[in-house]
Order: C-alpha cells, then structure tokens, then sequence
C-alpha cells in the first residue's frame, strides 16, 4: 500500500469507529427515572412520541445536560407539542425529571407526573 492509501486507510478507520459513540442524547435514554424502574426513559417517551425529537445543552459541569424530549399529544382533546426536560449527569448515569410544557406553556408537575406515570406504564 501506498503513503497516501495508508493515511487515507487510517482516517477512515478512524472516522467509522467514531461514528459508533452513543451520544449523551443515547446514554440518557438508556437510564430510568424515579418512579419508573420497568421502562427506559427511551422507551417511556418513543411509547407517546413515536417520532421523538431530542435536544441536549450542555450543563453547569462537563458531565451535566439538559435534554429535552419533544413529540405531540392529545391533551383535553386538543393536539399539543409536548416538551419534556430532564437533567442527566453522564459520570453517574442519573436522570432525573425536570418539568415541561405543552404548547409552549409550563405546566404544573401534577399533570407532568401523571404523564409520566402513564408512559411508563404504557412503556412496560
């Protein structure tokens, strides 16, 4: 082989192996939340939110994230954008819910909590 098919091999390995890293969003929804150790947090919203859409903005600390779950549902029998947002620290591995909103708007954590306890169960 040749320098330059070397360099070019090498490179490609290289590219390949890292594009099989989980992302923090990956690692996170492995993870259970409290009051739900039956399902994953993945399992709990894709069970709600088929096409979930997931962020993540890194915290405080370089093992800290906020992510945020998103996906519609019908609430009151109304479609709504769901926005889930959860801590998770990548050194522990804990997660923890944090709140969220319907259609832009927060929403108090007794709704939240009921939502999440119906995922779970639905996810198990």
């Amino acid at each position: 082989m040749k320098p330059s098919r070397n360099i070019m091999a090498i490179t490609l390995a290289g590219l390949l192996s890292a594009c099989g890293d989980p992302t923090v969003i990956d690692m996170m929804k492995d993870t259970h939340i409290d009051g739900c150790d039956t399902a994953t947090v993945g399992e709990m919203l894709i069970s709600y939110f088929p096409n979930t859409n997931w962020t993540a903005y890194q915290g405080d600390t370089e093992t800290s994230f906020t992510i945020y779950g998103e996906g519609k549902i019908v609430y009151v029998g109304i479609d709504q954008l769901a926005k889930l947002e959860f801590s998770y620290d990548s050194e522990s591995g804990e997660t923890t819910f944090l709140g969220g909103t319907f259609n832009g708007q927060d929403q108090p954590m007794t709704i939240l909590n009921a939502l999440i306890g119906n995922m779970c169960e639905d996810a198990s």
